[in-house]
């Protein structure tokens, strides 16, 4: 390698830069909000539907000796659904449009909390 190629490669620096500004300048959507996004169009179709949805139930059932093992209390959907919606987030769901203006609200509030975190 002759003395001038060797000169050419010590002048590459590495940058580093927020995922932020690369998502910015890219104009490509994080990742992360795209899947808080199709979580709630799911979570609004899915409460929706009939009764006689298993999506459905399996999302509406409570155990019914309410045990929880020692630790940390785990982290479900529905918590963060009532964090930004209140206790009635399922009768909010109801209304499609009401619904559909409250999405983003829901991905920035969620973004935010997981940044925090």
């Amino acid at each position: 390698m002759s003395k001038s190629h060797g000169e050419k490669y010590a002048r590459f620096e590495i940058k580093r830069q927020r995922s932020t500004d690369i998502r910015r300048k890219t104009k490509l959507t994080d990742i992360l909000s795209r899947i808080d996004q199709l979580k709630w169009r799911w979570t609004g179709h899915m409460l929706r539907c009939t009764k006689d949805k298993w999506s459905k139930q399996v999302t509406v059932w409570y155990p019914r000796d309410g045990n929880r093992s020692r630790g940390r209390k785990v982290r479900r959907w529905e918590n963060e659904l009532k964090m930004t919606l209140g206790l009635l987030w399922m009768w909010v769901a109801r209304d499609r449009e009401q619904w559909k203006e409250l999405e983003e609200a829901f991905a920035v509030r969620h973004t935010e909390i997981r940044d925090i975190l």
